[in-house]
């Protein structure tokens, strides 16, 4: 094994496990006076280098911008952080450290909206100049005033940003804040979740699968669910259900089902229960009528429109009204009861033109 130093004014320092200055096979440190660089080499080939400013490059010899500490690689990993020890808290970290003083070793607290740190990911764009542009960011920040005091307060409320960038720059996409709320679209999440924007999808992505969204209390056995079936069958199929109960279905051709899963009008009502009241209509403004409204639209010149219910006088008296005339009928289609527009009334006859006229063969 063989040692060599060698220290020249106009070169510096040079140390080297070859027996001759100039042979580079071993393992190398030259310490270059005139251009202020420190190499290591090994086997000839240069493998971390120290440059006139300080930084540390490893895998390279030129520098591309201003990083302390720049690693280059193509298939392996830059940075692995190891971590060798049974106990469960005690993995790997990177940690970032940020004092408002810019004095080493004096402490500055720091301020509402300072930056606790962040992680960038750039790509080359040479449209133009070339440049390294921004894609994607991952940002912290304080959030809020820090606790003041002679304690030791552990205290720094923080946000958690995530961006993304549609092309000139990175825009703001997820904001997790000092509360745990996070937003989507938003920078002020009002809920654990908020979404702000024209759509919300959510997709199973097994044919088999149902898309579910689930609503729990403390006690999940007695949630609600929003659940768009598409493993049974009845793909396309809206259900509302509360605990195990189906309490409304909103099926493929728009039918809307209650107490149903399959309902067979544009709204069905199906009650199971010694209960026989299958809807309550409720007025609770005074001398104000309650009225169901049925209408008939058309291209035409004429439209239908009719109302059952109650009036709002003190009477409570049940109304049916109507645009045009009103026919009870049985059996069917067969009408027992007709009025028509001129409050004629017609009783075995369609077409009365008195007002009463009964028609039957037995008097």
């Amino acid at each position: 094994t063989h040692a060599v130093f060698s220290g020249q004014a106009s070169r510096g320092l040079k140390i080297s496990t070859e027996n001759t200055l100039n042979n580079d096979d071993g393992v190398v440190y030259d310490a270059q006076t005139s251009t202020g660089k420190h190499l290591f080499k090994i086997a000839g080939s240069e493998k971390v280098r120290i440059d006139s400013s300080g930084r540390l490059l490893i895998g390279n010899s030129s520098s591309e911008g201003s990083g302390k500490l720049q690693v280059f690689t193509k298939t392996a990993d830059a940075l692995d952080i190891l971590s060798f020890d049974d106990t469960a808290a005690d993995g790997g970290r990177l940690t970032f450290y940020r004092n408002r003083n810019t004095t080493f070793g004096s402490n500055t607290k720091l301020q509402e909206n300072d930056s606790l740190g962040r992680i960038d990911f750039r790509g080359m764009n040479t449209e133009g100049t070339d440049d390294y542009e921004i894609g994607a960011s991952i940002r912290a920040e304080v959030e809020g005033i820090l606790a003041s005091g002679s304690g030791d307060t552990a205290d720094m409320p923080s946000r958690l940003m995530l961006f993304t960038s549609p092309g000139n720059s990175a825009e703001e996409r997820v904001r997790i804040d000092s509360a745990g709320n996070v937003g989507i679209g938003t920078t002020s999440p009002d809920a654990k979740l908020e979404v702000a924007g024209p759509q919300l999808r959510i997709r199973s992505t097994d044919n088999s699968s149902d898309a579910i969204l689930d609503f729990y209390g403390s006690n999940t056995s007695n949630g609600a669910i929003i659940r768009s079936f598409g493993s049974d069958g009845s793909a396309g199929h809206f259900h509302f259900r509360n605990a195990s109960n189906s309490a409304m279905t909103i099926d493929s051709s728009g039918n809307v089902g209650i107490g149903t899963t399959s309902p067979t009008e544009k709204f069905h009502v199906y009650q199971d229960a010694s209960d026989n009241v299958l809807a309550l209509f409720e007025q609770n403004t005074l001398n104000q009528g309650n009225l169901i409204n049925f209408k008939q639209t058309t291209t035409g010149p004429v439209a239908r429109t009719a109302f059952i219910g109650h009036g709002g006088d003190a009477t409570g008296n049940l109304i049916l009204q109507n645009s045009g005339g009103l026919a009870l009928q049985t059996n069917g289609s067969n009408t027992a009861l007709a009025i028509d527009t001129s409050q004629n009334v017609g009783i075995g006859t369609t077409s009365p033109s008195n007002k009463l006229v009964v028609n039957s063969a037995a008097h």
